[in-house]
């Protein structure tokens, strides 16, 4: 058991409302951000918009194909 402890240390590791956390950019547009965020064994990963802008959708967004592995 401690070498699965010792192999994947944050999961084990509880996320809560307000907590900061790291994440890899993806892809950057002007008003676009595609991330993700490895949590233990899991990749949570999503697409973050701008929250001044008004709420439309982009006509030109790209997904890298990786994204949704």
């Amino acid at each position: 058991m401690a070498a699965a402890a010792a192999e994947a240390p944050s999961a084990h590791l509880a996320l809560a409302t307000g907590n900061k956390i790291l994440v890899t950019v993806e892809s950057a547009l002007s008003d676009i951000l595609v991330v993700s965020f490895v949590h233990g064994a899991k990749c949570f990963q999503g697409a973050l918009l701008d929250a001044a802008k008004s709420q439309r959708f982009p006509t030109e967004l790209v997904v890298p194909n990786r994204a949704w592995d």
